[in-house]
């Protein structure tokens, strides 16, 4: 059989009964259709199969895991299991646009010196109304620069060649979360190259009982973590400075700590 030439990998661990049964179908439902779709579940109460019922879809590969993992262990498990030349990250509760595929495809075979490609972001809420948006610099230049001051990679929307898996490894497994920050950071010190669509292609959806928002003081603390192994030789005084304000945060309440997140990383903008 040929193997596909894109594969997507989801981790999912207690996927939302709502959420997650969107998101994959904004998958299925992509412009290109060249793809396999590995969704990578831990066990929980609540069970992925049962809310894809009915999505009877040839590309669609559901593996539930024995025991519970970690999200880098499943992210990890996913990427051992694809076979596409190139390699999508999505997240069980977001929604991509139509033409996130092609349009990252495209441009990725227009631009063989680019290893990693993604793109802006539409921020939405638990109802899926417009909340924000979130723009990244665009070019790979500015994206590592970016890198010593916060992660300028949309996880939710990349796509990368299969040869970078296998140049740099997988995620660092660790219960810790903003894995992805790490492995971005090892990418572009390693001398991998970046870009971003200046386009929105994944809807980013921020509610009470997701992982973005439950874990937080926890991403601030292992986003240090990796600033300070990886940037902080070439860090300048404003990338000094949000590193003291990062450390500063994990002083705040945690209700006051995600607001201050989100308003000044999902702001309204443009």
């Amino acid at each position: 059989m040929t193997p596909p030439l894109v594969s997507i990998v989801v981790p999912v661990f207690e996927p939302h009964p709502v959420y997650f049964r969107q998101a994959i179908a904004s998958v299925l439902a992509q412009s290109f259709s060249g793809f396999e779709l590995i969704v990578v579940e831990d066990p929980s109460p609540s069970d992925g199969r049962a809310l894809l019922a009915g999505l009877d879809d040839p590309r669609l590969h559901h593996v539930r895991n024995p025991a519970r993992t970690s999200l880098p262990q499943q992210h990890n498990r996913g990427l051992a299991l694809a076979r596409g030349q190139f390699i999508c990250r999505f997240d069980g509760d977001d929604l991509c646009e139509p033409t996130r595929v092609e349009h990252e495809l495209a441009f990725l075979r227009a631009h063989p010196d680019v290893d990693v490609v993604g793109s802006w972001l539409t921020v939405i809420d638990a109802e899926g109304a417009v909340v924000g948006q979130r723009r990244y610099p665009t070019d790979h230049g500015a994206i590592v620069a970016a890198m010593r001051r916060f992660n300028p990679i949309a996880n939710s929307s990349v796509m990368f060649r299969r040869e970078v898996y296998e140049r740099f490894g997988g995620w660092r497994e660790s219960e810790l979360p903003a894995q992805d920050y790490e492995w971005y950071s090892r990418l572009g010190a390693g001398g991998a190259r970046f870009a971003n669509l200046p386009e929105a292609l994944v809807r980013y959806r921020l509610h009470g009982g997701s992982i973005k928002s439950s874990k937080l003081r926890d991403t601030i603390r292992t986003t240090i973590e990796v600033k300070r192994k990886y940037w902080l030789a070439h860090m300048d005084l404003v990338s000094r400075a949000m590193l003291l304000a990062e450390q500063m945060l994990l002083l705040l309440p945690a209700w006051l700590v995600l607001k201050l997140f989100i308003a000044v990383r999902y702001g309204r903008r443009g």
